[in-house]
């Protein structure tokens, strides 16, 4: 695609782009446990993402439209730890409305904030890929790996030879991208209770 253009999404980004990939995160990964937190907090979210000296934000744009994005982090863990202490009181506040429908929410996000110390278990922390999108209409032409190489190119430029990706056992499609990129298949986990996911490792120096 000529027209396809892949772009770090920074500090300087204008907050209806960050809009756009909350809304495209909330379309195409509704099976997830974030979007059950609503499209205020995946803005929030990525907002922390594209402000933060932990994570990297890139964003493919097709004629002008955001058309899919991929989110990486240097230190999940510091990252959390982070995006907790800059948004806490709007963090709260949007959990304890969704809290009120949904008690097991608090559950669920504890679960998630707490994968990092569970994942060193598995083997050292290290960067790994955070989310990766493309919008539906948009899949197979080539989006997703022009994502993966800006995201995996980035994270070599700071020296950085492996990452991880951890994935649900049940997203055929995402497995399948990732094993056809090179990725290898290390382990199993649980981010949340009884579901199951896939850790596959990525070497960059493969391809960087």
């Amino acid at each position: 695609m000529n027209n396809l253009d892949v772009r770090r999404i920074d500090s300087t980004a204008d907050i209806r782009e960050l809009e756009e990939i909350a809304r495209i995160h909330e379309a195409e990964i509704s099976d997830g446990f974030l979007p059950t937190l609503g499209l205020r907090f995946l803005q929030l979210l990525y907002l922390g993402i594209a402000t933060s000296p932990s994570t990297v934000l890139f964003a493919a744009t097709l004629d002008g439209r955001i058309v899919g994005f991929v989110a990486g982090a240097f230190s999940t863990s510091t990252f959390y730890r982070e995006f907790a202490r800059r948004f806490y009181g709007r963090i709260l506040s949007l959990l304890m409305v969704q809290a009120v429908r949904r008690p097991r929410i608090i559950v669920k996000c504890f679960e998630t904030l707490t994968y990092p110390s569970r994942a060193r278990s598995i083997s050292e922390e290290r960067p790994e890929i955070l989310n990766f999108c493309v919008l539906r209409d948009f899949q197979g032409c080539g989006i997703g790996r022009a994502l993966f190489e800006a995201l995996t190119s980035e994270f070599a430029k700071t020296g950085v030879r492996t990452v991880r990706i951890v994935t649900g056992a049940d997203q055929k499609s995402a497995r399948t991208f990732y094993e056809r990129a090179g990725a290898k298949h290390t382990a199993d986990t649980e981010i949340h209770r009884n579901v199951k996911s896939i850790v596959f490792e990525y070497d960059i120096t493969t391809s960087h």
